[in-house]
């Protein structure tokens, strides 16, 4: 009897170092996840920051504005791009 519980827990031991393996390989991808997210995030932040400043330009007739909103898409779009290749 001492024997069959003996064998029982070295089998959940291993069990359990694998469970752990597959828990850290899972924890590694989710982290990229959520740094591709927030990439995402502030890369639509700045697309949308682009777009209402250049909106802004039809109001005030001042040329800075589609300037800093260009600028600001590009940032954007370049944000997002490194979310794309961070998954890749």
């Amino acid at each position: 009897m001492a024997q069959k519980l003996e064998t029982a827990r070295d089998k959940y031991a291993d069990d359990a170092k694998g469970i752990m393996r597959d828990a850290q390989a899972k924890d590694a991808e989710s982290e990229i996840e959520e740094e591709r997210a927030l990439r995402f995030d502030i890369g639509e932040g700045l697309l949308e920051l682009g777009l209402v400043l250049c909106s802004l330009y039809f109001l005030a007739r001042k040329s800075f504005f589609p300037i800093l909103g260009t600028a600001s898409a590009i940032a954007g779009l370049a944000m997002g791009f490194s979310g794309w290749w961070l998954g890749g």
